[in-house]
Order: structure tokens, then sequence, then C-alpha cells
């Protein structure tokens, strides 16, 4: 029979074995790719892998090919590199990260500011920080990587090592879904959105604006609910932008800031008092801000949209025609936003938003632009 001493080393034999078996299914199968994204020149990811990990290790590598930074959530996944440059001439990486809060703005400009020669930085801004300042809790994915926060590599690297093995275990032996890996630059792989877009939207068949609808009705019941749900997310957020405005000033860097398009019924969402400080805050610590959350036919089109907000490239392009001073027969898609005009529009905006209620009201539905309407701006990526 066996002695206490040899069952404990037996157990203790045991523990080490299925933690090892533990770790090397984690690190081989590797279901969130941060192992891979180590690299920085791991270009397999996709939006449902820690995207955060990836991006910060490649730009660590690879900052020297890069003059400036996109810093925003998903929605900006569709400004194309290749045309920001057309802004400026700076060869830029685009640091979307998926759910983007102030948190990760904040931590991504210090990293970014701290670890290349950057030359500018574009922050995009979304009236959904309002809702959340931080989205940490969210999950694995959303935290902000240990390269970025400063908390140790170590126990990060551990944390993964030490995840729960179902997660593997199911990406090894469940069925394999197609992947959409971001490019190179950073953009977000729109493929699956044109695919579904080309297979269901016409005139005849309104699939697509349906999908897109249908999802956007749930914000109606919020119509005259203003935000933040949480008191103090307007003045974190503000003391947030401040800061960002302070380190790039501190280092030379430039720093433009914009607020992206969203569809027209999620505007509704948080368009409100709250909203229209943050507009005036932001003027006021900016001087400019170049606004394209604005009620026009383009953001009553669901076809410009390939979810309930985000926008096509398509759109992602006009921002810049229209940052630099192209007439692109679009009235109202972008405001730049200055103290001398800010209250104005803003007034604009209170008018505009009391006529589409009172059509709301009338047709339970907004005056949405059709398949065939001049503002479904023509699809020439998918």
């Amino acid at each position: 029979m066996m002695n206490s001493k040899k069952w404990a080393a037996a157990f203790v034999g045991l523990i080490v074995l299925v933690l090892a078996g533990i770790m090397s299914l984690n690190y081989f199968v590797d279901p969130y790719k941060y192992f891979s994204s180590q690299s920085g020149d791991y270009y397999e990811a996709d939006e449902n892998d820690y995207l955060r990990e990836q991006k910060a290790q490649h730009i660590k590598k690879f900052n020297p090919n890069y003059d400036a930074y996109l810093v925003c959530g998903s929605k900006g996944g569709a400004l194309r590199t290749e045309k920001l440059k057309e802004l400026d001439g700076y060869d830029y990486y685009n640091c979307w990260v998926l759910s983007g809060n102030l948190v990760d703005y904040l931590a991504y400009v210090q990293y970014i500011l701290e670890n290349t020669e950057a030359k500018k930085i574009l922050l995009q801004l979304s009236t959904s920080e309002l809702h959340e300042f931080s989205r940490e809790d969210h999950g694995d994915i959303y935290e902000v990587p240990a390269i970025v926060s400063g908390e140790s590599k170590m126990a990060e690297y551990m944390k993964f090592l030490m995840m729960n093995p179902s997660v593997a275990w199911e990406e090894l032996t469940g069925e394999k879904t197609e992947k959409y890996p971001c490019l190179p630059t950073g953009e977000r792989n729109l493929t699956k959105y044109y695919q579904y877009y080309n297979s269901t939207a016409s005139a005849e068949n309104f699939n697509y604006g349906s999908y897109i609808l249908w999802n956007s009705a749930k914000y109606f019941k919020y119509m005259d609910q203003d935000v933040p749900e949480k008191p103090r997310t307007l003045e974190q957020i503000v003391f947030t932008l401040r800061e960002i405005e302070r380190l790039c000033k501190k280092k030379g860097v430039e720093l433009q800031v914009i607020y992206a398009p969203l569809f027209a019924a999620q505007m509704m969402r948080y368009e409100g008092e709250t909203f229209y400080d943050l507009l005036e805050e932001s003027v006021m610590i900016f001087d400019e801000v170049w606004c394209f959350n604005n009620f026009n036919g383009l953001t009553l089109c669901p076809y410009n949209f390939y979810n309930i907000s985000p926008f096509f490239y398509e759109m992602g392009d006009l921002m810049v025609d229209t940052m630099k001073g192209k007439d692109t027969g679009y009235e109202n898609f972008g405001v730049l936003l200055k103290r001398e005009n800010v209250g104005t529009e803003i007034a604009k905006r209170k008018q505009k938003l009391a006529e589409l209620k009172a059509f709301y009201l009338k047709n339970r539905t907004l005056p949405y632009e059709g398949f065939s309407s001049a503002y479904n701006l023509k699809k020439i990526y998918g």
C-alpha cells in the first residue's frame, strides 16, 4: 500500500499534470489569439479575438512605419488608412478597439505618445461613450492590455495560460466559423457585411434595410430619456478628454477630434442635453471638432450602415473628403464646430430632433431614405 507521502506526491503530480494540460491547451489553441499576437505581425485575429493586445504589440514592433494613429471604437474601423493619408500625407495606423470607450482612448494615446514618434493623433468619438465610461468588465477581450496599462505582463501571461479550458476545447473541437481578420494597417474587415448587403439589399427586397430598422427600433423607447445612466460619466469623459489634449500638447503631437456618424435611430438614443454639453465641452477643449453625428439624409439611410450604428467604408471616405473641403453634394453631413458656431448648431439639432420626434409620434417610424435614394452611397468596396 502507498504511504501518505507517496499519496501526497501522486496528488501533487496529478495537479501538475492537469495544470500543464490546461496551459498547453490554452497556449497552442490560443482561443483569444493572445499568444499569437506577441509577435506584432500576426494578422489573423478578427473582432472576436483580443484585438487590444494585437494592436498594441503591432504598434510596439512596427511604429516606424506610421506617422499618425486613429484612436477610436469599432465605428472607426471603417476609416481606411489609405484614404486618411489624403488629409495630411501621413501614414496612419487604425487603432480601433471593439466597444471603445474613454478608458481605452486615454490608455492608447498615452501608449502611442510614449512608444512612438507619432506626429498626429486622430481621435474619433461617438455618443455611445456616454453610455459607459469603461467596458473592461464586459470580458477579457475588452480589458486594456498590460503592455498598455503598465500592469504586470507576467501576471497577464499566466492569466491567459490558466483560462477556462472549455473555451479552448470548444474552439478545438467545435464547428469552425469563418474568420475575417483585420487588415495589416488595422482597418476592420467588412467583407462579411458587404456580402450580406449584396445578397439582400435591393429595391425589391428590403430584408437588409428591415434588419437594420428592426434592430434600431429598440432605441425609440429611450427617446425622451437623457444620458448617461451613471451621473459621473460626462464628468469623467470631459476630464479624460482634457488629459488627452494635455498629453498631446506636452509632446508636441497634433490632435484632431471628430464625432462619428451614427444611424439616425441610434442617434435619438443619445441626443439630449448631456450630449449637447459634451459637444460644447469638446469645442472648449479642442477649439475645433468635426461633427458627422448629424441628422441628414445619409444618417437616415439604413443602407449606409452594416449594423445598427457602424458605417461602411464609403461613408468613411466621404468623411475624409468633407474634412478636406471637397464639395460632396451632401448637405449638413459634416459640420466643423467652433466656439462661435457650436451654440447655433446645437439649436439646429434641437429643432431637427423635435421634427423627427413629431414625425415618429405620427407615423411610428422615421422618414428613412430608401434603397434607390441618392443618399444610399454606392458600394464600391464590396
